[in-house]
């Protein structure tokens, strides 16, 4: 903002009426950056004294406005910086008078809408690669929550860069990750690095997710977020030595990018090894990784074999021709699990006292034979002649 837009916005100002039981108007002019310093003799108004405080004269300048002069206006011209508010000796005054901002930090801000403080200055300043252009400005301030406090202005520019209407951390984590496990191609994070967000995001992800490392990694930052989520539906120790985080990041309809990064996790950490020795029971209620539901279907597959089932004697000689089943009903409805199979026994005398066996029997050997028993009491012909046993 140009001296003669500073004049004429505070003769504005200074002309415009009253507040009730206010005597006269005076303005705070706080520059902090001293960047109207050099051009404070320029500033002369029609209705207005121009003082200035130069961190000596505090005193002379309270007296002044407290004691010595109550009715004329003033305009304080203050590019102090005070560390503790009990250095202000003109704290008091200030709470009663007016602010005024020429600075290009109090005009974004103003037209953010974010409240003016030390801190908040401070990151915008930080900012201002990103917020030096207007639609950048407007990512941050149409978002659902205006920024009041410095994290949330990191969050809101990550989410601004991100595209995103809300600054949450998960829904950040899950659009650099949606970019790519590589640092320099991932232009999302590299945008993080253009705008002096990168620092912001690696302290947000070692508050949010406890992961710490000297160098940052995205392909490590994935192990830790996939392995923690695994943690909450897997005994942990199925996962010893790997780290954890509780993540909703993979429930997204960005699936594609989101099951690569799952896979360079599965083959980082060799999960597809460690995994296909657990039991199904233990695996059925995880769900982040695609290895897993791998490995069940390779175990029911496995167990989904050819049967043999015929009957045999106390002896084991068998006594019936032999039908074959194909174990593949995976229903917890017994009734959808029945199998019907007519068998035709051997000509040979049969006691209903002796007991018999049903063998079930695995066809390439990998398991033992099921025998149960069994009694036969109905006749069979034996002969033409001898019909009974």
């Amino acid at each position: 903002m140009d001296t003669d837009k500073v004049i004429q916005d505070l003769n504005r100002r200074f002309a415009a009426p009253l507040p009730e039981f206010y005597q006269r108007r005076i303005i705070f002019w706080y520059d902090e950056d001293k960047e109207f310093e050099d051009k404070l003799d320029e500033v002369v108004l029609e209705n207005a004294k121009v003082i200035a405080l130069t961190g000596n004269n505090a005193f002379s300048v309270k007296k002044l406005l407290s004691v010595d002069d109550l009715t004329t206006n003033y305009l304080v011209y203050s590019p102090c910086v005070y560390n503790r508010l009990d250095d202000n000796w003109l704290l008091d005054v200030e709470l009663y008078s007016e602010e005024f901002r020429a600075d290009l930090i109090s005009i974004w801000m103003d037209e953010m809408g974010l409240v003016s403080n030390p801190a908040m200055r401070k990151q915008v300043k930080n900012y201002r690669a990103y917020f030096n252009a207007k639609e950048r400005r407007l990512k941050v301030s149409t978002q659902n929550k205006v920024p009041a406090t410095p994290a949330q202005l990191h969050m809101a520019v990550m989410a601004a860069i991100c595209g995103l209407k809300e600054a949450q951390p998960n829904m950040i984590l899950r659009s650099v990750f949606r970019a790519g496990l590589d640092l320099n191609s991932n232009v999302i994070y590299q945008d993080f690095v253009k705008y002096h967000a990168d620092d912001a995001f690696w302290a947000m992800v070692r508050q949010g997710c406890g992961f710490v490392e000297e160098e940052p990694d995205l392909g490590r930052l994935a192990i830790h977020l996939l392995l923690t989520a695994a943690t909450r539906t897997m005994r942990q120790e199925y996962l010893a030595g790997l780290d954890g985080f509780i993540s909703e990041w993979l429930h997204s309809d960005n699936i594609p990018q989101l099951y690569d990064v799952a896979r360079y996790v599965e083959d980082e950490a060799r999960l597809y090894q460690r995994f296909e020795k657990l039991t199904v029971e233990d695996l059925v209620g995880t769900e982040c990784f695609p290895c897993i539901n791998e490995v069940i279907l390779t175990k029911l597959m496995t167990e989904i074999s050819d049967h043999q089932v015929y009957f045999t004697d106390e002896d084991g000689k068998q006594i019936s021709d032999i039908q074959k089943i194909i174990a593949d009903k995976t229903s917890d409805n017994g009734a959808e699990r029945t199998f019907r199979c007519q068998f035709n026994l051997k000509s040979l005398k049969y006691s209903n006292t002796a007991t018999y066996y049903l063998v079930i029997a695995d066809e390439q050997g990998l398991q033992m034979p099921q025998r149960e028993p069994f009694q036969i009491d109905i006749a069979f012909a034996v002969d033409e002649f001898d019909f009974f046993s």
